[in-house]
């Protein structure tokens, strides 16, 4: 039996478990705590275009990990560009995406949050 709660654990464990470096890794973590907040106050087109717009470093690493997670959940297409789906869906899927990224966010969230890595004093 599927449990979409524990494919989103699991997808979005592995996907922070990649982010290398301890400067990166805070700094993803602070993006990925602020992000939701964002979604909620100015919309995931927006929020989502904002990353995009950043083209690199620790954006690009959470525009990717949504952009994969709605791919593997099948809400977009395996080859569509996120951007590119989230301009040209309907309300109804636009609403549902948001969802389910505010769901895949949460878990990114509490893990990046949990492995974040003091740096060390010299």
């Amino acid at each position: 039996m599927r449990n979409i709660q524990n494919e989103r654990a699991k997808y979005a464990y592995d996907k922070v478990c990649d982010i290398d470096g301890i400067s990166e890794q805070k700094e993803f973590t602070t993006l990925a705590r602020s992000t939701p907040a964002k979604i909620q106050m100015a919309g995931l087109g927006v929020t989502i275009a904002f990353l995009y717009s950043k083209q690199g470093g620790v954006h690009k690493s959470l525009y990717d990990i949504v952009e994969g997670w709605l791919q593997n959940q099948k809400i977009i297409g395996e080859k569509d560009e996120l951007m590119k789906a989230i301009t040209e869906s309907s309300t109804g899927k636009y609403q549902a995406m948001t969802v389910e990224v505010q769901q895949l966010l949460m878990w990114v969230k509490r893990f990046a949050e949990g492995m974040k890595k003091d740096e060390k004093p010299q």
